[in-house]
Formats: structure tokens, C-alpha cells, sequence
């Protein structure tokens, strides 16, 4: 066996470790935990349980010979990586080889869904009186900014760890504007618009430009005082100027959030849907016995793109599939043809009036394969106890609660 996959319990948030044993390799796909989890029993706070999976992960993968790979910018896949960013711990500095995103940098639309979506989202809990988890789109540039030299963009057909793996999605040919009927909706103005788009390519220009330019810094001598800066200094700026624009915005929508309130869920929703359009989903390249298909929060129409494509085709069969976006109904994709041997569902109980929607949906626990599960109290194939449920997932299951990750 050259393959192992570590699941940490990140309840409702994807933290798995890809390992390959013939070189020693290892591969981290998203750390994030959502922000309405509810860790109460076992952690107390969501801060305490990111603490012990980023501990974990800079205790036993500092060897140097471990990536990264984002699938998309929501939280519940990348608020622990900006919470080991911003705790400025020297332990988790330069922890990553490579880090892999996906190619949207050449399409400011994109951009613009991600940040509006984040806007609308700090503007309800704004509502409910609660503050905003911190991981949005601008703390990721802060995090890739240090990383710099480390970034690799992926799209459709690009091969990544020494060609081990091959990306399956984002197509990279997908260039609508989705936002102005958004906007429109929401009764933004055209200048709200007009500013959102700028900002959008302000950042797809610091990207490929700045970013991506492998860290070409300098070094210059301020005149005043003779200190030395490099190009990671105007970097950092440059974020932090973005930063300003965005609380602009932010502070645009409040004045008119009143007009906008009984419309602003169902956008959440298609800006959400939008989003994961652009998310990676990948495979290992030569097909053999301990195929892996990681699937992220693919939506279940590019789900069926993907499974019918002829030019880059699905394996036939799976030793280990990742199911999408936690095993909720509305992202469903019937994966027994593949005859998986493990599925993995990373799920866990949440706080929010729409609990129900966050549930592991029935048809996952009719796959015969075993089933490895985070939690077992967010799932419609049970009642918070797998010894209940009476479909196929019973008969094999496994879960890493209450421990901190389960291997499989």
C-alpha cells in the first residue's frame, strides 16, 4: 500500500492529509473549519480545535516535503490556514512546498462573486449581532503573499506533484458575468458596481503580476533613515489598500441594506453556487489500484461534466473518493458506479436556522463502501449514533470522533 489519507475531524470543514509512501510525500488539501460548527462538547471554542489540527499538522509535516492545495476560498476550507497565518507563529511559516489555487486570476468576474459573496455574509451576521469570522479572499493574499514563491495556479488538464496528480476541474473557459444581474437584484448601484469590478482587477493584477512573479523582490534605501525594504513590504501594502476598498463596499451595502434584506439570502445562495463553479477537483494521473478522486464543493451539474467528459476521463473505479461539499442533498452525486472502496464525509452538527440543509444526505448511506465519516450527529442515515442507521453506511463505517483525525 503506497497511499494513506489522514482525515482530521474539522466537523463541518475539510482538513484531509494525502500521503504517498514510495517518496514520502505529502499533500494537505484545505484546512478550514465553518464558522456555525458546533465543537462546544469536545473543544469549547472553533479557535481551540484549528489550534490542535495546526499543532498537529506543524508537529508531524515540517519535513519539507509537504503541499498545499485550496480547493476554493470559503471558510470551512480555509479558516484554519489563515488562523495559523495570522497567529504568527514561526512553527507554521514556510510549512508548504508548493501551494496549489485554481486559475481564476484572469477573470475579475470571479474575483467579484467571491468578494460580494463575502460582503453579503458579513452583513448577516453583522444582522444577528455576531462578528464575522476573519478568512475572507484578503487574508488568503496576506497568507499566499508570505508563500509567494511557493504558488502553482491549476485548471483543467494541469498535472501537479511531479505529475502524480491531474486537475479535473475549473474549466478555464468559463467567462460570464454572473455579477450585474446580482447586483441588480439587490438594488446596488451601478457605482457600487463600477467599484466592486475595479477592486476585482486590482486583485487579478496583483496576482499574476506581483504575486505570481515568483518573488522577484528589491531592495531599496529609504532616504530618510537608510532602512532597507523589499517588494514584500509594497506587497503587504497593496493588500492592506485592497482591504480599505472592501470595507468601502461593505460600508455601501449597510446604508442600503433595508431594500435589499428579503433578497439577500436567495443571492448568498447563487453567489455560493457560483463560486464552487471554480472549485478544484482532481485525481491521480495513471490509473491503478488506489485511484483517489478529491471533489472539494464541486455542485452536482460540474459534477456530471466531469463524469462525462471524454477528454480527460474519470477512472473507472476508486479506492478512496472524498464526497462533495459534506454529503448535503444539494450537492448529491451518485458515486456507485465507481465502486468505491472508502468514502470520505467530513460533516458535523451546526448552529443555524437552516441546520437541516447542512445534514448528510440518505442517498450516501446506500454506497457500499466503507464509509469514513468526522461525526456521526449531523446525518439523515442516522440519529447522532451510526449503531441506528438501518442503511449500508452501518454495516461499514468508521469515524474519527472523538479523536483528532483517523487514518483510512
Amino acid at each position: 500500500m503506497s497511499k494513506e489519507i489522514e482525515v482530521y475531524n474539522a466537523y463541518f470543514g475539510d482538513c484531509i492529509m494525502l500521503k504517498e509512501r514510495d517518496d514520502n510525500s505529502n499533500l494537505l488539501v484545505d484546512f478550514g473549519v465553518h464558522f456555525f460548527s458546533d465543537v462546544s462538547s469536545k473543544y469549547g471554542k472553533r479557535k481551540d480545535l484549528m489550534n490542535k489540527i495546526a499543532d498537529d499538522i506543524s508537529r508531524r509535516y515540517s519535513n519539507g516535503n509537504t503541499s498545499l492545495l485550496i480547493t476554493h476560498f470559503h471558510e470551512d476550507h480555509i479558516s484554519g490556514l489563515i488562523y495559523m497565518h495570522k497567529s504568527g507563529q514561526s512553527k507554521y511559516r514556510g510549512l508548504f512546498k508548493n501551494i496549489y489555487i485554481a486559475n481564476i486570476w484572469n477573470n475579475p468576474f470571479v474575483v467579484a462573486s467571491n468578494i460580494l459573496e463575502e460582503l453579503l455574509l458579513e452583513i448577516e451576521m453583522r444582522k444577528c449581532g455576531l462578528s464575522r469570522t476573519t478568512a475572507n479572499l484578503f487574508d488568503v493574499l496576506d497568507f499566499l503573499c508570505d508563500n509567494v514563491s511557493s504558488v502553482m495556479l491549476l485548471s483543467k488538464g494541469v498535472t501537479f506533484e511531479n505529475g502524480k496528480y491531474i486537475t479535473l476541474w475549473p474549466a478555464d473557459d468559463n467567462h460570464e458575468n454572473h455579477i450585474s444581474g446580482i447586483i441588480h437584484d439587490l438594488k446596488l448601484s451601478s457605482d457600487f458596481e463600477g467599484k466592486l469590478l475595479a477592486l476585482s482587477e486590482i486583485v487579478c493584477i496583483y496576482v499574476t503580476s506581483e504575486l505570481l512573479s515568483k518573488g522577484n523582490f528589491y531592495e531599496y534605501i529609504d532616504e530618510n533613515n537608510n532602512e532597507y525594504f523589499n517588494g514584500e513590504f509594497h506587497s503587504k501594502q497593496r493588500i492592506e489598500d485592497m482591504r480599505i476598498v472592501y470595507e468601502s463596499l461593505l460600508d455601501d451595502i449597510y446604508i442600503n441594506v433595508g431594500e435589499m434584506e428579503q433578497d439577500m439570502s436567495v443571492q448568498i445562495r447563487k453567489l455560493n453556487e457560483l463560486n464552487h463553479e471554480y472549485n478544484i477537483v482532481f485525481q491521480n494521473k495513471v490509473c491503478g489500484d488506489e485511484n483517489v478522486l478529491f471533489t472539494g464543493d464541486i455542485e452536482e451539474p460540474h459534477m456530471k461534466e466531469i463524469a462525462t467528459a471524454t477528454d480527460i476521463k474519470l477512472h473507472r473505479q476508486f479506492k478512496y473518493i472524498k464526497i462533495p461539499h459534506h454529503g448535503t442533498l444539494r450537492h448529491y452525486f451518485d458515486y456507485s458506479k465507481y465502486a468505491p472502496q472508502n468514502v470520505i464525509i467530513t460533516n458535523g452538527k451546526v448552529n443555524t436556522k437552516s441546520a437541516a440543509s447542512y445534514r448528510i444526505c440518505v442517498g450516501y448511506g446506500t454506497l457500499n463502501a466503507i464509509h469514513l465519516c468526522t461525526n456521526s450527529n449531523n446525518c439523515c442515515n442516522c440519529s447522532a449514533s451510526c449503531t441506528t442507521a438501518t442503511s449500508k453506511c452501518a454495516l461499514g463505517r468508521r469515524l474519527v470522533y472523538s479523536n483528532l483525525y483517523e487514518t483510512i
